[in-house]
């Protein structure tokens, strides 16, 4: 699985071993559930170039790519921090991070955060995109209560029934 952290700031390079520049920008297509692209700052800060994930050879620590390819999608930093609101309007949290599987780019999940004293206390939610639909000025949750994804921070206080 990848993480906004893993794809973006990397150093992007043709297969060839010629550096072409950092990843600035995740596409994602929504309704597809896929990230479709990585805009990649080519020839310097102003200038900008986009490579379909169709043509990316490797991500690990540096990203190879095969072509530069002309996709449209949305800007993955347009959703952060969108509110996620229920069917009933009531705030689930705010977009903190996406989760994307390496094998197809296929979005598994937005991780949704209810500000910094509830992430330390409950934990963090995850959404999948079956449950959610993209508005202008929020994302609408209209998934089941009866199932939900928490991160949960690790035990806060040492047990002292437990052996170290």
């Amino acid at each position: 699985m990848l993480r906004k952290r893993d794809l973006l700031n990397n150093e992007v390079f043709f297969i060839n071993g010629k550096k072409v520049g950092v990843v600035k920008e995740i596409l994602v297509d929504f309704a597809r559930k896929k990230v479709i692209g990585l805009e990649v700052s080519y020839l310097g800060i102003l200038s900008h170039k986009v490579v379909c994930t169709e043509d990316i050879i490797s991500i690990d620590k540096k990203i190879i790519i095969n072509k530069f390819s002309n996709t449209e999608g949305i800007n993955l930093s347009k959703i952060m921090d969108l509110d996620i609101i229920d069917k009933k309007g009531e705030l689930k949290g705010n977009v903190e991070d996406i989760i994307v599987s390496k094998d197809d780019f296929s979005i598994e999940g937005l991780i949704c955060t209810s500000g910094f004293f509830r992430k330390i206390l409950e934990g963090k939610t995850i959404f999948t995109l079956d449950t959610l639909i993209l508005g202008e000025d929020n994302i609408l949750y209209f998934g089941d209560y009866k199932v939900t994804l928490k991160s949960m921070p690790h035990k806060l206080i040492r047990d002292d029934n437990c052996d170290r």
